[in-house]
């Protein structure tokens, strides 16, 4: 599958907030490997998930499809509290 950007700011999301994939997974509700398979490519994520990541970190649905900087720039705007890491 090739890479799009929703799993390249995935990524970003997660390291931004200094979580670990497992943290991510059972922030998510969903298994490590579904997680990682997210960022990889191996799998995209549904509509639902995409809208899940964005209420649980409070930052707009349509930015998963920014590229990297616009992305970068929403998280540092949005300062999402890290108070959701496990």
């Amino acid at each position: 599958m090739k890479s799009t950007q929703i799993e390249k700011n995935l990524k970003i999301l997660r390291k931004y907030h200094d979580f670990t994939q497992e943290d991510m997974s059972v922030i998510l509700n969903i298994s490590r490997s579904c997680y990682t398979m997210y960022e990889i490519g191996m799998r995209r994520p549904d509509l639902e998930m995409l809208f899940t990541l964005s209420e649980k970190f409070s930052i707009p649905l349509d930015c998963f499809f920014y590229e990297s900087s616009k992305f970068m720039k929403v998280l540092l705007e949005y300062d999402v509290l890290s108070s959701l890491k496990p």
